[in-house]
């Protein structure tokens, strides 16, 4: 027996891109020659690839009717740049929701770069030289004990947007972003965890930030959502789900910073150590 739908797939397969067409238009050159949307730019001087006669704005609507009709697997959107899932399209979004290549922010705060979540690890070490992350993932745990060192006026208001390097750590084989930052639009501290994933994966997980005094006899303590790298700080902001404190509160729990640790080139602004804890564990 003929498989029909087959037969539909391979009569409508782009010659450029030899992938069935994701969704219309489709273009047809004067002998009826098809190609997809994606491919027409690509053509040298808007000639077809098979019969090199002009290639205008013409659709094929039987064609576009047949993958409509049919319900032919179909490529995901990020095959431009690499991905070679197919899938029908009543599925498809689902992929395409958690496919490796679609493009997310960088974690790092002061990088506006965006990277396919596949290459956000290389990114971070080629670009902004972490150069010892490899060897910082190769341990898992499920908490990240942070101290981050803030200086003299950063507990003052200010006119620019304060952000820390990212703390990056592994659990369950996943890997977590530690955040802080101090917007200049409220004026407010945010603590969040960002995860190396999907929003499916990361919704599957929760975090416990503590903020505290060194000595333990100041805390605060958030209970909310893991955060998928998707989501930008201004989103997660916004959205409320996050530890945020005053300048008033972090003022209380701050500790000199060790003068034996200052480096020669330091100036000679305070500096302080804040202490955040970022928990992680898997919901029930």
């Amino acid at each position: 027996m003929v498989d029909l739908a087959a037969v539909i797939g391979e009569q409508l397969e782009c010659p450029i891109c030899f992938q069935t067409p994701r969704d219309p238009p489709i273009f047809q050159c004067e002998n009826g020659h098809l190609v997809c949307a994606g491919c027409k730019p690509k053509l040298a001087n808007g000639k077809c690839p098979q019969g090199n006669c002009l290639l205008q704005r013409q659709r094929s609507r039987l064609a576009e009717k047949l993958l409509e009709k049919a319900d032919l697997p179909r490529p995901c959107k990020y095959a431009v740049i690499g991905c070679f899932h197919e899938d029908k399209m009543a599925t498809l979004p689902k992929h395409e929701a958690d496919c490796g290549f679609r493009s997310v922010v960088c974690p790092d705060l002061d990088c506006v770069d965006r990277v396919a979540e596949r290459d956000v690890l290389s990114h971070l070490i080629e670009e902004h030289a972490m150069i010892d992350l490899e060897k910082t993932l190769k341990i898992d745990k499920a908490l990240d004990e942070c101290l981050w060192v803030v200086n003299g006026d950063d507990c003052r208001v200010r006119s620019v947007d304060k952000t820390w390097p990212v703390s990056v750590f592994k659990c369950d084989g996943f890997v977590f972003f530690a955040v802080l930052t101090k917007p200049k639009s409220n004026g407010l501290w945010h603590a969040f965890l960002q995860m190396l994933a999907p929003k499916s994966l990361s919704e599957t997980y929760s975090t416990e930030i503590r903020l505290a005094s060194i000595d333990g006899d100041s805390s605060v303590v958030f209970n909310g959502s893991v955060h998928a790298v998707d989501r930008d700080s201004k989103r997660v902001i916004a959205s409320g789900d996050c530890l945020s404190f005053t300048d008033a509160f972090v003022a209380r729990l701050l500790r000199p910073f060790p003068e034996e640790q200052r480096e020669a080139e330091d100036d000679d602004e305070l500096k302080y150590l804040l202490k955040l804890d970022y928990s992680v564990q898997k919901k029930q």
